[in-house]
Formats: C-alpha cells, sequence, structure tokens
C-alpha cells in the first residue's frame, strides 16, 4: 500500500510540475556543536525528520528518522542506512529543491539533545543538465561550525521536457505543461502554437486526416461531385 501511495504521489507531482528525475546523494555531515550529555561527551548525531522540498513546500522525499552514528563529530553518510543510496525524487521543472532537518545528539534510547535545525539547504538543479555528471552542494554554519554535503544529478527530464533544468518543451510540444505535441505534415496541416492542427489543402477534421467534401484520393486532390464511383 505505501508503495503504491508513493507511486501515485510520484505521479501527481510529475503531471503537476513537469520536471525530470533527479537523484541526491548524502556524503558527509561534520559538526562542532557540543555534545556533552548524559552518557558520553561524544556525537551520536541522527536526523529526525529529513525532507526535501519543492519551492512551495511540497514534501518530495521524508524519512522520519535515521539511525543514529557512531561518536564522532565527522559523520560518512553513506554509512547511514537510511541514506546509504541515492534518492530519487521528482523535480520540478525550472525549480531547486532543498533539504530540511532536525539534527540530535541522541544520548539514550529515549532521550536526546537537539542540536540545530537545517531549514534552507538548496540544491539548484535549475542550473543542471539532464544526464550531466554529478554535482555538489554545501551548505554550512558558523557558531559553532557545521557543513553538510551532498551530490546531486538531474537524471532526464520527463516525458515532452528538455533543456536545463528541463525549463523548456521538447520540438513540437507546446502548452505550459508541454502536454501537446503537433508535428507539422507538408502539404496536410501545419500547428499552432498551442499544438493545435491547421489543415492545409483539401485536408479537413480535427486530426486533418479526411478530405473535404468532393475531394478524394490518398492526397485530397482528386475532385468529384457526381458519377464518382470511379475516383472511390
Amino acid at each position: 500500500m505505501r508503495v503504491l501511495l508513493l507511486i501515485l504521489n510520484l505521479l501527481f507531482v510529475e503531471l503537476l510540475y513537469g520536471g525530470g528525475i533527479g537523484k541526491i546523494k548524502f556524503l558527509t555531515y561534520e559538526d562542532n556543536s557540543d555534545c556533552s550529555g548524559l552518557y558520553h561527551d561524544t556525537c551520536d548525531f541522527k536526523f529526525k525528520p529529513l525532507r526535501i522540498e519543492d519551492e512551495n513546500g511540497n514534501i518530495l522525499f521524508k524519512i522520519p528518522t535515521t539511525t543514529s552514528t557512531s561518536k564522532t563529530t565527522t559523520v560518512d553518510l553513506t554509512e547511514v542506512e537510511e541514506l546509504k543510496n541515492p534518492i530519487e525524487i521528482q523535480v520540478p521543472t525550472n525549480k531547486t529543491v532543498k533539504i530540511l532537518t532536525t539534527v540530535w545528539d541522541e544520548d539514550s534510547p529515549s532521550e536526546g539533545k537537539k542540536i540545530r535545525e537545517v531549514t534552507d539547504f538548496v540544491v539548484p538543479f535549475d542550473a543542471t543538465l539532464a544526464g550531466s555528471d554529478w554535482k555538489q552542494a554545501i551548505k554550512t554554519s558558523s557558531n559553532p561550525d557545521m557543513s553538510f554535503t551532498v551530490e546531486y544529478k538531474l537524471e532526464e527530464c520527463n516525458v515532452n521536457y528538455a533543456g536545463q533544468g528541463c525549463n523548456f518543451c521538447k520540438p513540437n510540444c507546446f502548452t505550459e505543461s508541454c502536454d501537446k505535441c503537433c508535428v507539422p505534415v507538408a502539404g496536410q496541416y501545419t500547428c499552432t502554437d498551442q499544438g493545435d492542427k491547421v489543415c492545409e489543402g483539401n485536408w479537413n477534421g480535427t486530426d486533418c486526416d479526411s478530405c473535404m467534401s468532393y475531394f478524394y484520393g490518398t492526397e485530397c486532390s482528386k475532385y468529384c461531385q457526381e458519377n464518382c464511383r470511379s475516383h472511390l
């Protein structure tokens, strides 16, 4: 059931935004915060929760909590069970996304100390070409020092989208959602900037695939009004 809901959510986002498939790979988290606690003085970081959102606050991915890390100020996030594999998200067309999380120092199974809020870690998918190599994004902060590093890539644009950040329609596709495509056929029809067909010559119909009255033949070039059996 959860898998079905995830698939439906991705389809909804794709229909709403267009865009493409993006991936985020979590690399490292370094934090010099004071982790003094009841049980030990070293940091056992965990992220609770961790979300990826679009510019409008729509959630593209969410983890309720990660497992706590080993006792260190620098964490290799590729060794954290929930983050060891790249996260795949539906990236809105020509938009950035952001990572939000609350970082905790877990002193015991039932207690924890809030270290900081990360609310504005921007990943600039809008400046990325589909199919390009991994790029790096780093969020830093001070007092105390913090560094959060990920890599990201735009895997591919959705159907009918192209360009940097999947920000425009592929050739011959139109409308704001690029969902109406029209390829002109010489002598049969041209296309408007909204993807509608405009019939030429003796062609007729919504798709310009039938002949006007009294015209026949594969190119609608034969005219006959009476006694036309020989022309059919």
